[in-house]
C-alpha cells in the first residue's frame, strides 16, 4: 500500500514539475476556439509528410505563392496520429499581404502558431465563429520578397481533403460593381 502511494505522488510531482518547466505541451499552447483571437505560439511540426501542395495566388493588386504540408504529428497537441497543417507564403507584390486564410477547420480543435517566432510573425491569428476559417493576421504587412515562417495549426483531424487558401492586400479603392435600387443605365 506505501508503495502504491510513493508513486501516486512521484507522479504528481513529475506532472508538476515537468507544468512549470514549459516541457507540458499545454504551456506553450495557443489553442483558437471558434470565435476567438490568440497571439501565435511556438510550434516545431514534424513527423510523417503525408501531402504538399504549391501554388500562386494572383489578383489585380498582388501575387503571392504558397506552399502546404500536411504531416501526422507524434508531438501533435491533440494526439499523436493528429494532423498538422503547415503554410508558408512569399509576397511577391507589388502590394504588400496583411492576412493569409486558410479552411475549412469546423468541428477541429486547434492550436495556433509558427515555426519561428521573433521572425516576421503575426500580430495575431483568428478564427470564424462557425470555426472555419483561420486567418494570420500582420501589420505592417509582408513585402515583396518576403517569405513568411511556417504558418503552423495542428489539430485533432485523422484524415485530410482539400480546402481553401488566401491571401489578402491593403484596402483598395478599386471601382468594383455594388448593390443598387436604381437600374443601370448605361452613359449615366
Amino acid at each position: 500500500m506505501r508503495n502504491t502511494h510513493s508513486a501516486t505522488r512521484l507522479s504528481v510531482w513529475v506532472a508538476f514539475l515537468l507544468t512549470i518547466a514549459g516541457l507540458s505541451p499545454s504551456a506553450q499552447a495557443s489553442v483558437l476556439a471558434p470565435g476567438h483571437i490568440v497571439p501565435p505560439g511556438a510550434f516545431f511540426p514534424g513527423g510523417t509528410l503525408l501531402a504538399s501542395k504549391s501554388a500562386t495566388i494572383t489578383t489585380i493588386a498582388f501575387s503571392t505563392s504558397f506552399t502546404q504540408w500536411v504531416y501526422r504529428d507524434p508531438n501533435n497537441t491533440w494526439c499523436s496520429t493528429c494532423l498538422d497543417f503547415v503554410y508558408q507564403f512569399t509576397t511577391m507584390g507589388p502590394a504588400v499581404n496583411n492576412r493569409f486564410e486558410m479552411s475549412s477547420f469546423a468541428g477541429f480543435q486547434t492550436d495556433v502558431g509558427t515555426d519561428a517566432i521573433g521572425i516576421t510573425d503575426p500580430i495575431s491569428i483568428d478564427r470564424s465563429t462557425d470555426g472555419a476559417l483561420i486567418g494570420f493576421n500582420y501589420s505592417p504587412g509582408i513585402e515583396p520578397g518576403v517569405t513568411t515562417p511556417w504558418l503552423v495549426i495542428e489539430t485533432d483531424a485523422l484524415a485530410y481533403s482539400l480546402g481553401c487558401v488566401n491571401a489578402l492586400g491593403p484596402v483598395s479603392d478599386l471601382d468594383r460593381f455594388v448593390g443598387s435600387a436604381a437600374a443601370y443605365e448605361p452613359g449615366v
